[in-house]
């Protein structure tokens, strides 16, 4: 945990990806909020509030400039599930010491994912689940919906291990987190895939399943691991016990969290050039437009995720409150 006295500057992170925003941006925000509402997720005004100051629906807009209007209200709506099941619990009730809740969450949620005519019963995040399972399924294709489901698998996998090292203190080996990491961050094959269905360009999975499109949507996923390790890391310094990048780079060289931050921003800059490397391979030896247009979303949701995180009010980049040692609700 890092001295509040040390001063930490904010990165800079650079990204050649022109920005974008959805048109709809507007709609998206409110109907982020009413899907919160919807589910008990905001209660009262202040709630809304901080709901409001996250701007989920923006996160969205930025991350699926190009998708249609329900595409992208599908995958906000996805994003807002995948944080606040994140916060409470995987962060809350790791640092509280009981693990059996992330368990216990977890089979409920796997039981929707195996069967989706079984009641969800009366637990919001369950609730939830099981009607963007709903969604999910009359938006893509079978194939796509299957390749979704397994991601999900793979984030429960990897966001279970992080459990287990938070609930021990532990901060992982360099090597154990990047494996951790590309599960946790649940984009390769969960919100890629949506990035796919909602702007009318799947792949298929003789295509999608390919060494080189497996590798440039991995190396898409650890750049925007990196982002979010980097930016949210910067509240997290506080925390005791917090595992990112930097805290886990700090152990790996032995070195000062501020100077885990720069050695962080390395990370983050090779495989952004890792990235537009394998990027502009594939444009150059392939005419499919779909790939041409899948390409074009990772570079969005890359320069999008970046410019969420830098002004959101979930990661207080500029004023980070240093009172605050643990996630609370919408990030506040």
């Amino acid at each position: 945990m890092l001295d509040q006295s040390v001063p930490v500057r904010v990165p800079r992170l650079r990204c050649p990806a022109p920005p974008a925003v959805h048109p709809a941006v507007a709609r998206l925000e409110e109907s982020a909020i009413a899907w919160m509402r919807r589910f008990g997720f905001i209660r009262d005004s202040r709630e809304e509030e901080a709901a409001r100051r996250a701007q989920f629906g923006r996160l969205a807009a930025l991350t699926y400039p190009h998708a249609s209007v329900e595409g992208a209200q599908l995958a906000c709506d996805w994003m807002i599930w995948l944080f606040l099941q994140d916060d409470e619990y995987m962060e809350r009730a790791a640092v509280a010491g009981r693990p059996m809740d992330y368990a216990r969450h977890t089979l409920r949620c796997l039981r929707v994912l195996h069967d989706p005519d079984a009641p969800p019963g009366d637990d919001p995040y369950i609730r939830a689940l099981h009607e963007l399972c709903a969604r999910t399924g009359a938006q893509v294709g079978p194939e796509h919906y299957q390749r979704f489901l397994s991601g999900l698998h793979e984030y429960f996998t990897g966001a279970g291990a992080e459990v287990l090292y938070l609930c021990h203190r532990e901060i992982p080996s360099l090597e154990e987190y990047i494996a951790l990491r590309e599960s946790s961050i649940a984009l390769r094959s969960v919100m890629f895939v949506l990035l796919e269905s909602g702007t009318g360009c799947p792949l298929p999975g003789s295509r999608w399943g390919t060494a080189e499109i497996q590798a440039v949507a991995l190396a898409a996923s650890r750049v925007n691991s990196w982002i979010n390790d980097i930016l949210s890391g910067l509240r997290e310094l506080h925390w005791p016990g917090a595992i990112n990048l930097i805290t886990v780079l700090a152990r790996h060289h032995g070195c000062t969290p501020v100077e885990a931050i720069g050695k962080a921003v390395e990370y983050h800059d090779r495989e952004l050039d890792a990235f537009l490397v394998l990027s502009e391979r594939l444009r150059r030896t392939s005419a499919d437009p779909h790939l041409a247009r899948y390409l074009d979303g990772l570079a969005a949701w890359t320069r999008g995720n970046r410019d969420w995180s830098l002004t959101c009010g979930r990661y207080h980049v500029d004023n980070p409150d240093l009172g605050v040692t643990g996630p609370q609700h919408f990030g506040e």
